[in-house]
């Protein structure tokens, strides 16, 4: 199975791989360039909704995209690889904790808004072509 045939049609397994590999190279850039050191703003939104909407975005693209697998709806294949870059992006910037609140909200509103065009633009080519 091939790159371009996991982006149209089993997407979800790109998004549950890339997750924990963009976490931890996050946590080694973050390492890396000494950011972390000291208990920033992460600190103040811990077990709050922002720190909950974060953390559902990524189950909400697995499940939607399982789902559309299993209904055999192959995804559109350049918002599929845009959708991919803005996740792994904005799991990059949430493994930084001195990162500044908006970027990282900014990040994954873009990945959402996203993955929203991608959902919808699926699900009308798969439409026009039943009929």
């Amino acid at each position: 199975m091939n790159f371009i045939t996991l982006l149209k049609t089993r997407f979800f397994l790109l998004i549950l791989f890339s997750l924990p590999l963009s976490d931890r190279i996050g946590n080694m850039v973050s390492d890396l360039f000494g950011k972390n050191e000291t208990i920033g703003w992460k600190f103040d939104i811990l077990n709050t909704p922002i720190d909950l909407i974060t953390g559902f975005l990524p189950f909400l693209y697995v499940t939607c995209y399982l789902i559309m697998s299993l209904l055999k709806i192959s995804t559109d294949l350049l918002f599929s690889k845009i959708h991919l870059i803005a996740v792994i992006i904005s799991s990059i910037l949430f493994s930084f904790t001195d990162i500044n609140f908006k970027i990282v909200f900014l990040a994954a509103g873009v990945s959402l808004i996203l993955f929203i065009v991608n959902v919808y633009v699926s699900l009308r080519n798969r439409k026009s072509v039943m009929q």
